[in-house]
């Protein structure tokens, strides 16, 4: 019988009742359409798996108190957006985290080759002439590991703003190196 409701019925008897079921079967009716999604950003098999059974989990808490009016569409940028939260933690952990192997590298410590010394000290010179904005952006996002929307958060710029920035201070210290050579 349920299987003859349409999404919106399905959808008021779930937030009515609280019962799951009703929602099971609204999951049941686009798993396919979650595990695309999930497959599209997630490009393996198993991750979008886990994460099309992480979005009846997520469903469940989302749907309850909602006044939803078109199922599909909500139920599709809930993944959409699920997944790219997902994405997103994954990068701004991972650079971090490499970051943090790099300063605890003997190689920082004990630079294996001497033109290597040299060059980071160039770079550092050449950073220092850049203009303050450029300046700051640079370091946020290249040796901070800041992505543009926190970098834009800090110094009170919009996301392109800081994308010029950083391409404009990337172009100078380029010229910089090249002309120190």
């Amino acid at each position: 019988m349920a299987d003859q409701l349409t999404d919106e019925q399905l959808l008021q008897r779930y937030v009515s009742s609280g019962d799951d079921r009703h929602l099971s079967v609204l999951y049941t009716r686009y798993v396919e359409m979650i595990y695309g999604v999930c497959l599209k950003y997630f490009k393996n098999s198993a991750e979008a798996k886990d994460a099309a059974s992480e979005v009846y989990l997520l469903l469940l808490r989302r749907a309850k108190g909602k006044s939803i009016d078109n199922w599909k569409p909500w139920l599709y940028t809930v993944v959409k957006n699920y997944c790219l939260e997902q994405l997103r933690s994954r990068t701004n952990k991972m650079p971090k985290q490499m970051a943090a192997d790099r300063v605890y590298s003997e190689e920082v410590f004990h630079p294996s080759i001497e033109g290597k010394d040299k060059e980071v000290k160039q770079l550092e010179s050449c950073i220092e002439t850049l203009e303050d904005d450029q300046k700051a952006c640079i370091r946020m996002f290249y040796l901070e590991k800041r992505s543009y929307q926190e970098l834009g958060e800090a110094l009170n710029l919009s996301w392109g703003q800081v994308r010029s920035r950083i391409q404009n201070g990337r172009r100078n210290l380029k010229n910089c190196m090249n002309k120190e050579k």
